[in-house]
């Protein structure tokens, strides 16, 4: 997420266009439902639209596919938790 976004879009690209067949991929990256893009809406980060990765990944094998949130280790204004939302990919190449 700390890529531009049209950089991280360039880096999955490339990594399936490199992976040979029956390769896998993992990918973890933050989404826009979390707390990190909606603290700074305005970013160019590459922060994932929901259900983007799985899309990305439409013509290969999903093996699992969640988008899960989880506390980071910055507060809020507020003092409470940080709550930043990943899509997690776990795909394979079929051709």
């Amino acid at each position: 997420h700390h890529l531009p976004r049209s950089k991280g879009l360039e880096f999955i690209k490339h990594i399936k266009e490199h992976t040979e067949i029956g390769g896998l991929n993992a990918i973890a990256n933050f989404t826009k439902n979390g707390d990190f893009f909606k603290e700074n809406p305005k970013t160019n980060n590459f922060y994932l639209r929901e259900g983007e990765l799985g899309q990305l990944y439409k013509d290969w094998e999903i093996l699992t596919y969640k988008e899960i949130g989880g506390m980071a280790l910055k507060n809020k204004p507020d003092g409470s938790p940080m709550i930043n939302i990943s899509a997690n990919i776990l795909a394979r190449k079929l051709k």
